[in-house]
């Protein structure tokens, strides 16, 4: 079984929103909230490459991240949106796991809390 690159983890830092608590449930562990500390956003520029039917479609370049601390510490885990993990690229930048079976929603539909969250990296030794 692979090492467990988040077991020196000492916080969770929630920059998906700072409104908003970030509710974690686990399967079979123990549930916590994680209240907003600021947002972390991806800016773009967007081009018009085309249309679907009368639909733009454009593109969007020159990201630039807006909020994100300047130096990320080993110890914390960054949660952010999928779209701001997915750019950095880093073990310990994830974002909420919010598909189909991995989230749990209220009556409403709304998403109250997510089972798991997604890296889009390892960690590398």
């Amino acid at each position: 079984m692979p090492e467990n690159a988040y077991e020196k983890v000492t916080q969770l830092l929630n920059l998906t929103s700072s409104k908003h608590l970030l509710s974690l449930a686990p399967p079979g562990g123990r549930a916590c909230n994680i209240p907003g500390g600021h947002t972390v956003r991806l800016a773009t520029d967007r081009i018009t490459v085309g249309d679907i039917q009368g639909v733009p479609v454009v593109m969007h370049t020159n990201p630039e991240l807006k909020g994100m601390p300047k130096h990320l510490e080993d110890d914390i885990v960054y949660i952010t949106s999928g779209v701001v993990a997915k750019h950095i690229a880093r073990w310990n930048v994830v974002s909420p796991d919010t598909s189909a079976g991995n989230c749990i929603r209220d009556h409403y539909g709304q998403i109250t809390a997510t089972r798991q969250l997604i890296a889009y990296a390892r960690r590398v030794a």
